[in-house]
């Protein structure tokens, strides 16, 4: 059933609610019951032990409560009626402690081995100052008392707001998701404002200036090419590409944030959006942290079907070779929570490139030779993916997903985005081939631009033909024909690795996507009501 209330606040109403009918359980008569047994203490003592807000770690605590306190009442019963003394009494102890602590590291039970001591040592060694007659009452009581309590916060739990650790873990899962969006918003909004490239469409006159010192950049570079052996005209390019970077840094403070300086974060700028950031993966991650650790109380819960769409579970046994109806896919669960671990670690990746890696030289190349919107369409086709995982995922409180299979459409999209990136790149390449010929550039120029392309074919398995094309409004623009050709500098060189490394970065960041796209599928098709074929 729906649960209106949070944890903090549903678990106290139990706790309180199971210590007022411990008291009225221990009024109740039963025969063989003794004056001052302690039942009350004992069934007090094991609603708040056990209770927690999940229905599966209730079973699980209780049922390891109840053993432990069971076993070390029989045990303790059986010493005491042999009346051992004290010395004898002391060896038994010792090796009841050592053979308790060792099981409970062979069968991973500790809590019911620490029940067991407790009790034998309370009831045997305390049976000294006990008459004989007494000691079967007490163990007798108390192990009543500890049965009742467990009993009552099992009921408890059904009755009073049920959750079960099942609908927590798809539920944690998904908050993953609700993170892992917030977290990639503000890496992309990051990588806008960290290279100035949301300034390219809103601010002309930067665009224009950079257009111009880029093509002077560009001539010159050329003219060496085509020179002789880099005399005069060698002389002349250097000094365009230092007046480059001269005026780039004389851009007017109005202009162009940080006049020029890329990237345009100040220390504290960048300092304060790692920390923004490393909250942000703490956050996803914890979630996923907190999804695991319910899935294991899948195993002591059973799943009875559906109440108003809402889903019902029983406690159970942690029988893990039996499988008693429905359980959750621990094992497809665990592979979302995974690939989630691997797109953010390439988003801390991204965001690094877009503090350090977009530098002057690198958007001077890239600013000319692709379109302003770039990011933007990078960042909606990313956004697009995780938003359509999810509105795929089951509403809070409940199993059946919203949808039986993701969209595939946000997919799409953002693999075209990332491929029409490289292909812009690929035409700007034939472009310059035909460039380099007409303004009588040597062959071996334009034969290391083919073997380029031809490379840039075998990865992409596609031929030139079907490369994608440069936006109709980047054409008209006067921006197709220029090359995005990087200054041959140190600082130029550099500027290519880190723009080739932001490539590669986002072809990852899309094989990412489509394994979590596959491994959420997987998932909603193991969850009760969905009809998809597995």
């Amino acid at each position: 059933m729906q649960k209106p209330i949070p944890s903090s606040t549903s678990l106290p109403i139990r706790i309180t609610l199971g210590v007022v009918l411990s008291w009225f359980l221990s009024e109740v008569e039963y025969p063989g019951k003794i004056d001052d047994d302690g039942s009350l203490e004992w069934c007090a003592f094991t609603v708040i032990v056990v209770a927690a807000p999940t229905l599966g770690t209730v079973a699980i605590k209780g049922s390891d409560r109840f053993v432990g306190t069971l076993l070390g009442g029989i045990v303790s019963i059986a010493v005491c009626e042999l009346s051992p003394g004290f010395g004898w009494l002391m060896v038994i102890t010792a090796a009841l402690s050592f053979l308790s602590v060792w099981a409970a590291d062979v069968l991973n039970k500790d809590y019911s081995m620490k029940l067991f001591v407790l009790t034998f040592v309370m009831i045997a060694i305390g049976s000294k100052t006990v008459p004989t007659r007494d000691i079967i009452g007490v163990a007798l009581s108390r192990t009543i008392g500890i049965l009742a309590g467990g009993l009552l916060v099992v009921l408890l739990t059904l009755l009073v707001w049920p959750e079960a650790g099942t609908t927590n873990a798809v539920q944690e899962l998904r908050s993953a998701v609700e993170a892992l969006l917030r977290l990639q918003e503000d890496v992309w909004e990051n990588g806008l404002m960290s290279t100035g490239w949301h300034m390219l469409g809103t601010n002309k006159g930067f665009k224009l200036k950079l257009d111009e010192d880029y093509m002077d950049a560009f001539a010159s570079t050329v003219s060496a090419e085509s020179g002789p052996s880099g005399g005069a005209d060698a002389v002349e390019g250097s000094s365009s590409s230092g007046s480059i970077h001269r005026r780039l840094m004389s851009i007017p403070q109005g202009e162009f944030a940080g006049a020029g300086k890329l990237p345009l974060n100040t220390v504290e700028d960048m300092d304060e959006m790692e920390d923004r950031q490393d909250k942000m993966i703490d956050e996803v991650l914890a979630c996923l942290a907190r999804s695991e650790a319910f899935a294991k109380d899948n195993a002591s819960e059973i799943y009875a079907g559906t109440i108003r769409g809402w889903p019902v579970f029983l406690p159970g046994a942690d029988l893990r070779w039996a499988r008693l109806g429905w359980r959750l896919p621990a094992a497809e669960l665990s592979s979302v929570g995974n690939t989630i671990r691997k797109v953010v670690r390439l988003y801390w990746t991204l965001l690094r490139n877009f503090q350090e890696g977009f530098d002057e030289e690198l958007m001077l190349a890239v600013s000319a030779a692709y379109p302003p919107q770039m990011l933007n369409t990078l960042r909606d086709g990313a956004e697009g993916v995780v938003e359509a995982i999810l509105e795929a995922f089951p509403e809070p409180g409940r199993l059946k997903p919203t949808r039986e299979k993701v969209r595939l459409e946000p997919l799409v999209g953002f693999s075209s985005a990332v491929k029409g990136l490289v292909g812009i790149g690929a035409e700007q390449r034939r472009n310059l081939c035909r460039l380099l010929q007409g303004m009588g550039g040597r062959g071996d120029g334009q034969q290391r631009h083919g073997r380029g392309l031809e490379h840039l074919k075998s990865m992409h398995g596609r031929g030139e033909e079907s490369q994608p094309q440069p936006p109709a409004e980047h054409i008209s623009a006067g921006l197709g024909p220029v090359p995005p050709r990087f200054p041959d500098t140190e600082k130029g060189h550099l500027a290519k690795v880190r723009w080739h490394s932001f490539l590669f970065q986002l072809e990852k960041l899309l094989a990412a996507f489509v394994e979590l796209h596959e491994d959420v599928d997987d998932l909603l098709c193991r969850l009760p009501g969905c009809t998809a074929a597995i």
